[in-house]
Order: structure tokens, then sequence, then C-alpha cells
């Protein structure tokens, strides 16, 4: 019986021994701090018309995410930063271990404001808070081009009240100092665009001209410096027209008769209507174009709404008869 107590105890002191054992164990492990999370920083070095050189140092071995976009951008959210939403963003992952270095993104737009923004990531996988640079514009060497203009070349779907749409490489203003010539071939126009003809949205000049001359060819001419960016670099002369038997510059042909298209460019061109506006004692005369167009009582029919349109472009011998009805409609 003494032999069986001594064994009891004897085991209940090795239970006691092993559970010391493991809590010491325990508590050994858990006192291990989590890994620190990774300092960062971001350096500009230069930038560029198009290109930024960024530098980076992480404060030990891991991998580092860059992002850069423009300023009017949303800041990007860790997830953003993991993610790598490359539609949005011009990244760089550094996998390799030595978190320092330096990158260069090219491509960017000129004179635009971009930020730089960066997450640090461990060896343990812990990520650091992203931090990022001060706005900084790229700068601006580049001369705005012409890239595209419509209508372009011999379309017979070009409408005769159809403007026309110069875009650029860049944004641009317009110098009003500088000439912008609308002229044509078979017509023998040569006319300064008006000021209030001319519109910018970005890189998108638009030129309202009024009724393009059927069957013609058409062409935009303008003056070096009328297009600039906005760090005042100047877009190119273009001269256009034909030259030895050459189309050259910016030209178009209309080839859509503007006789079907009638009471869409006189409503066009007179804005808003109403019956009453138009009774047989109404009678004005207004530009389209060069032409000097009239609008009279139609005396043959008497009728309260019918006017007689003279001097249409293309057709300074022809009249037409146009009737408004009742409800506004041509």
């Amino acid at each position: 019986m003494k032999n069986n107590i001594l064994k009891l105890v004897g085991f209940f002191i090795a239970l006691a021994f092993l559970a010391s054992c493991e809590n010491e164990a325990f508590e050994e492990y858990s006192s291990v701090p989590v890994a620190d999370a990774p300092g960062l920083t971001l350096t500009i070095d230069s930038n560029t018309d198009s290109a930024i050189t960024v530098s980076y140092n992480m404060d030990m071995a891991g991998r580092v995410t860059l992002a850069v976009l423009p300023a009017s951008v949303d800041t990007p959210t860790l997830v953003n930063m993991k993610g790598r939403d490359t539609d949005n963003y011009y990244y760089y992952k550094h996998d390799e271990g030595d978190a320092q270095g330096t990158i260069t993104y090219d491509g960017l737009e000129p004179y635009t404001e971009y930020i730089v923004y960066g997450v640090g990531q461990n060896l343990d996988g812990v990520f650091s808070e992203i931090i990022s640079t001060k706005a900084v514009r790229t700068e601006d060497f580049v001369n705005p081009v012409l890239v595209s203009y419509a209508p372009a070349g011999q379309n017979p779907s070009v409408a005769s009240d159809q403007p026309i749409v110069l875009t650029f490489s860049e944004n641009v203003e317009y110098d009003n100092t500088k000439e912008v010539v609308f002229s044509s071939y078979f017509g023998a126009i040569n006319e300064v665009v008006p000021e209030d003809s001319i519109s910018i949205s970005g890189n998108v000049v638009t030129i309202n001209w009024g009724i393009l001359p059927y069957a013609d060819y058409c062409f935009i001419s303008y003056e070096e410096g009328a297009f600039a960016d906005y760090t005042g670099n100047l877009a190119a002369e273009v001269v256009s027209g034909v030259f030895g038997g050459y189309l050259e510059g910016i030209w178009f042909r209309v080839e859509t008769d503007p006789a079907t298209q009638l009471g869409v460019i006189f409503e066009n061109f007179l804005g808003d209507y109403s019956c009453t506006d138009y009774s047989n004692a109404d009678s004005s005369t207004l530009d389209w174009g060069p032409y000097a167009v009239t609008i009279s009582e139609n005396e043959a029919t008497e009728e309260p709404y019918d006017v007689i349109i003279e001097g249409y472009w293309g057709y300074p011998t022809a009249t037409f008869v146009v009737t408004f009805n009742e409800n506004f409609t041509i």
C-alpha cells in the first residue's frame, strides 16, 4: 500500500512538472513580439515633361509597392495597393528583399500634377501605413500636335451644318490675335472664323462655321500659335488648300445636298420659334455663311405660316417654301 501511495505522489509531481514546463513554453512563445511594421520613405528625385524619378527606402528587408496617379484621383486604399489596379495606377512592385532603390515612371501626361504613394511589407507579411509624396507637376516642353480632325476627306455623309472638330495631343487654348480661316475651292470662300464660333474643351477644338458649301472642298487653316498648350508651347501653322494639284492640310468635301436638311438648318440657325413668329408680315434677312438669306411671307399661298427662303447656300437662284405647322413643326 505504501508503495502505491508513493507511486501516486510521484505521478502527480510529474504532471505538475509537465504542466509547469508547458506554461513556461507558452509564456516564452507569447512573449515574442509581433514583427514591427516597416518604415518607408519616398523621395522625388526629378521630373520632366512625361516622367518622374522616385527613390524609396524601407528600414528592413521586404517588399515595396509604389503607385503613381494624378493628384485629381482619390487616395488609394491598402486594398488598391495590394490589388495593383493597373487600369488606374502606374505601379511598381519590388520583390527581391532589398527594399530600397530608384525607379523612373515615364509615359505621364505633361503639365499634370502627380502623387507617388508607397506601402512596405516586411518578410513576416506586416504592412506599413500608406505614405505619399507632395504633388509634383510634370514639366511641359512638348508642343501640341494636331492628331486628327473631322469631317475628313471625301465623305458623302458630311452634313451641311456640321461643326469642324480638331483634336490635339494635349489641352490647348485659343489665341484670338491669330487667325483661323475657313476656305473652299470651287466657291472661292476665304473667311476668318469669328472668335465666338470657336470653342474648346480640353484638347478638342470645335469650329461652328455655319452652312458648309454643297459639293465643294472645304479647308481650315490657322497661324502658328493660334492654339497653344497651357504653358505656352505653340501648335504649328497649318496651311490648307489645293497645291500643285494635291489637297493639303485640313480638308474635307461636303456631298450631302443641303436641300434635304433645310428644316433642320433653319431651326438650328433661328433657334426656338413658334407659329406667331412667322406671320405674313414677317420678313428678315440673316447671314448663313457669306450669303444673305432672306426669309419673307409667301404671297402666293397667303397662308400665315408659309415663308419663302431665298439666297440659300449652294442655291443662290432657287427659292424654297417652308411651312410652319400649328404644332410648331416644319
